[in-house]
């Protein structure tokens, strides 16, 4: 089998550089997925770059041009000579497409690639002084840069984009509900913000205590209900706690008596049964690591994402990431910026809760802003839309109802702020009116 591919690959390089002469005009075509070390053959690499040489100084590489160049450069001999060159020329395929070519040479480059790395991986797993870990990073490395590579081109014409972005907008004007996105539990929000879109980060602040977690699980339970495949990373609390937090708003019976069922009546504790077994129908993963690397937890959302069709991420929290960095805004800044490019390379939204710094010069009933994001320098520039809770409490310490969901940064909308209140009993934030305030 591998000498199949072998003469396979090295047939499409023979038909592509023998097109290349013959169409100097297909090299920009090509170089945005091939370069000189993706061809096997060491004579079709000497060509290849030697045509890209003529071509950055402005020459063509028609046969004279380039056996000439290869000649002064005392390559000619290496690739076979004049006569093999003429060769290639004769397997060309001028007027068609060189695509599938292209395609056939990088997959056989990534597989050339993968194998050598596996064996030499291989090789260190066997060595007492290489570490496990090491190991698997050095695999999972190069999975990754063989996924991403020879991506081919990354801009279009904006002539192309423009029906893209008004058959857009009809689909749109046709769409039934409030939320263009995925909801975020609260009508309201979906208004402000149109819903959670595919391509966007969000964040989540607030206080210690505030609720952020409560609305990161009613924001995946209002989308797993409705079908939508939702992965959830909870860092903070096992997967037992976070479903005994979801059972309390589905079922009516309140959060104590969920905690507690002694103080439940049969009835209750029937209706919690019923309500347990939808919910085991429901699309959710929870994932509730100990530790986790930003790198870990981007290879699991995507692993999700292709083998269930996960739709939607959230992850509680930030700064519980372990991520590169000497200091705690590095680290954060690091484990941000990975997640962040789930939403742009899969195009499946994450929703990160985040700690906010509790502020020295304001009381702790402050409302708060931006700044307060712990290390947030790098958070809101990777966000699209950052929301933070605001709940105040009165001269006794008590909640005062009066909450707020404040939208303090939307890159394609307005910000301002949505009335709320949590339910204590539901474990649920409720609207507490239908108007909205917007600035």
């Amino acid at each position: 089998m591998a000498t199949d591919m072998s003469a396979i690959a090295s047939s499409a390089e023979s038909t592509i550089l023998g097109t290349l002469l013959l169409d100097n005009a297909k090299l920009y075509e090509v170089q945005t997925k091939l370069q000189a070390e993706h061809f096997a053959t060491a004579a079709h690499r000497r060509i290849f770059s030697a045509v890209v040489t003529l071509s950055e100084i402005g020459k063509s590489f028609e046969l004279a041009e380039l056996t000439n160049h290869l000649q002064r450069s005392s390559d000619l001999d290496k690739v076979g000579g004049v006569s093999y060159i003429s060769e290639l020329i004769d397997g060309a395929i001028v007027g068609r497409d060189l695509a599938p070519f292209t395609e056939t040479v990088l997959d056989a480059a990534k597989r050339r690639h993968l194998r050598a790395v596996c064996e030499a991986v291989a090789g260190q797993a066997g060595e007492p002084s290489q570490s496990t870990e090491g190991c698997l990073t050095r695999l999972e490395d190069t999975i990754l840069r063989l996924r991403t590579s020879g991506v081919g081109e990354s801009a279009a014409s904006v002539r192309e984009i423009i029906p893209e972005v008004l058959n857009e907008m009809e689909a749109i004007r046709r769409m039934p509900t409030e939320a263009i996105g995925l909801t975020t539990g609260l009508l309201s929000l979906d208004r402000a913000t149109t819903g959670i879109r595919n391509d966007e980060y969000w964040v989540l602040g607030a206080l210690p205590s505030r609720g952020k977690t409560v609305l990161g699980i009613q924001i995946a339970a209002a989308n797993a209900k409705a079908g939508v495949p939702t992965l959830f990373f909870s860092h903070e609390m096992t997967r037992r706690q976070l479903v005994r937090r979801i059972l309390p708003a589905e079922s009516g019976v309140s959060s104590s008596k969920i905690r507690d069922p002694r103080y439940a009546t049969a009835q209750e504790l029937s209706q919690v049964q019923e309500t347990a077994a939808e919910i085991a129908q429901w699309p959710l993963w929870i994932a509730d690591p100990d530790q986790l690397t930003a790198r870990e937890l981007v290879a699991i959302a995507r692993l999700y994402i292709r083998r269930y069709g996960v739709k939607l991420i959230i992850v509680d929290y930030l700064q519980l990431i372990e991520a590169p960095g000497k200091e705690l805004r590095e680290r954060v800044g690091a484990a941000s910026n990975a997640l962040r490019a789930i939403p742009k390379t899969e195009g499946v939204p994450v929703v990160a809760l985040s700690q906010l710094a509790r502020p020295k010069d304001r009381n702790e009933n402050s409302r708060p802003v931006m700044t307060d994001l712990k290390e947030s320098g790098s958070i809101e520039a990777h966000a699209h839309v950052v929301l933070l809770l605001y709940r105040p409490k009165n001269e006794e310490g008590e909640w005062t109802g009066g909450d707020e969901v404040i939208i303090a940064e939307q890159r394609e909308g307005v910000v301002g702020y949505e009335r709320v209140h949590l339910d204590g009993q539901k474990l649920q934030f409720m609207e507490r009116t239908t108007e909205r305030a917007r600035r």
